[in-house]
């Protein structure tokens, strides 16, 4: 009992250095984006034109550092819940996981970079979702053998840990999470196409077309979180901790 306690606080403290680490990388990248020359350069164009395209991307770079920030903490706490309620049960960690944290990180560190680059923060912002909703698919895969046997080997008369469990099944495999990603890649194509647009036409006001493709980043990121905030606040609701 006693060594199977410590590969289960073995394996917890490995994810966790995992992901310290995948912060690191992070932070790193979203610190070096985010430099004076960008502000200065989008509040001093003399263009009306070029300044309908460096205020938005200024407004989707606040946003994703934001969301960096988000992300970061959103996931040490779903961490933290899940070693609360899991621990016994969530499977061993693949050997790919050190390499996917550091590609996610990475990703979400270059979005920073490029934000004032639409075509490309869009295409990287595809290829993060892509990610996203195989790590989903993997996740919840793993998430119902858990589940599965926790709710085999917890005696009945523990209700509360068994309606906690549920509250969790719930929040990962009831709410549409698959869904919402799949819907913010397709959008995420739209950007894309309508930067693609913005910059090979020639035809005058083409310029709106490269605005639309931002604010549909813009909106799209910011309607992400809400939906999740939501989630998480009736997750945390039922629990009766604060995981967010």
């Amino acid at each position: 009992m006693e060594q199977n306690n410590k590969i289960i606080t073995s394996r917890w403290e490995r994810l966790r250095k995992y992901y310290d680490l995948g912060i690191k990388f992070v932070l790193a990248a979203g610190i070096l984006s985010f430099s004076k020359d960008r502000l200065i350069n989008a509040f001093t164009m003399e263009s009306f034109s070029q300044f309908l395209i460096a205020l938005p991307s200024i407004i989707l770079l606040l946003e994703t550092i934001s969301l960096i920030f988000f992300w970061i903490k959103a996931v040490g706490d779903e961490l933290q819940m899940l070693k609360d309620n899991l621990s016994s049960f969530i499977p061993t960690l693949p050997s790919s996981t050190f390499r996917i944290i550091i590609g996610l990180s990475l990703l979400l560190g270059s979005l920073a970079y490029f934000s004032n680059k639409i075509v490309i923060f869009s295409s990287i912002f595809v290829t993060f979702k892509l990610c996203e909703i195989w790590g989903t698919w993997v996740r919840d895969s793993r998430l119902k053998l858990a589940i599965g046997k926790a709710k085999e080997k917890i005696p009945e008369e523990n209700k509360q840990i068994l309606a906690n469990i549920g509250t969790i099944e719930s929040y990962y495999l009831k709410n549409p999470q698959l869904q919402l990603a799949i819907t913010v890649l397709f959008f995420s194509f739209v950007a894309l196409i309508l930067g693609l647009l913005g910059e090979l036409l020639t035809i005058r006001n083409s310029n709106w077309l490269t605005v639309g493709a931002y604010f549909v980043m813009i909106l799209i990121i910011a309607i992400n979180e809400i939906v999740y905030a939501i989630w998480r606040h009736k997750r945390d609701a039922i629990l009766k901790e604060v995981y967010h």
